[in-house]
C-alpha cells in the first residue's frame, strides 16, 4: 500500500508538472502573438534588414572571373568575398531575431532566418576548404558543396515566399527598400541572392 501511495503521489506531480509547463508555453505563445508586429510594420523591418544585407554584400563582388587568378590571389578574394558574406547574413539573421512576424507572415521570415543562417555556415565552411586548396579542383569542389546547400536553402525559402498570403505580400511590395532589391523568383518579394565568394 505504501508503494502504491508513492507511485500516486509521484503521478499527480508528473500531472502538475505537465500542467505547469502547458501554461508556461501558452503563456509564452500569448506574449509572443501580443509582440507580433502588423504586416505593414514587419514589412518595414524586415525590407530594412533585406536592404542593409544587400548594402554590406553588394560591393563586395567584383566582375573577375576567379579562374583567371593565380591560387593565392584565388584565395584573397574569396576570403575578401566570403567575409562580407557572412557578415552581411550574420547581420540579417540577428535583425530578424529581432522581430516578431504577424503569423501569416512566421514561416517565410524563419524560413529567411534559416536561409540566413544556413549562408553564413556554408560560406565558413567554404573557405576553411578554400584555405586549404592546392589546386583548382578544389575550389570546384568547395564551391559545388556550398552551392548545393545554398540551393536547397534557396528552394525552402522560395516555397514560403509562394505561400504567403496577399496581404503579406502588398505590404513588402510597399515598402520602397523591398522595391529596389532584386527579386529571387519572378513574382516574389525581393530578396537578394548571393554567389559564392570563389
Amino acid at each position: 500500500m505504501h508503494r502504491s501511495m508513492q507511485f500516486a503521489i509521484g503521478g499527480v506531480g508528473l500531472i502538475v508538472l505537465a500542467a505547469v509547463a502547458a501554461a508556461v508555453v501558452l503563456i509564452m505563445q500569448v506574449r509572443t502573438r501580443a509582440n507580433a508586429l502588423d504586416a505593414p510594420g514587419w514589412a518595414q523591418r524586415f525590407c530594412a534588414a533585406e536592404a542593409k544585407y544587400a548594402e554590406t554584400l553588394t560591393p563586395a563582388f567584383d566582375n573577375l572571373d576567379p579562374n583567371t587568378l593565380d591560387i593565392e590571389a584565388r584565395k584573397q578574394r574569396a576570403d575578401r568575398i566570403g567575409k562580407a558574406q557572412i557578415a552581411a547574413a550574420t547581420e540579417v539573421a540577428k535583425a530578424l531575431k529581432a522581430i516578431t512576424p504577424p503569423e501569416a507572415a512566421r514561416t517565410f521570415h524563419e524560413a529567411r532566418l534559416r536561409d540566413a543562417e544556413e549562408e553564413a555556415a556554408s560560406t565558413r565552411e567554404q573557405l576553411d576548404a578554400i584555405a586549404k586548396a592546392t589546386n583548382a579542383q578544389q575550389f570546384v569542389l568547395a564551391n559545388a558543396q556550398v552551392r548545393f546547400r545554398r540551393d536547397s536553402s534557396a528552394q525552402n525559402l522560395a516555397a514560403a515566399a509562394q505561400a504567403l498570403p496577399p496581404d503579406v505580400v502588398a505590404a513588402l511590395d510597399a515598402e520602397p527598400a523591398c522595391r529596389a532589391l532584386p527579386p529571387a523568383q519572378p513574382g516574389q518579394p525581393g530578396i537578394p541572392s548571393t554567389r559564392g565568394p570563389a
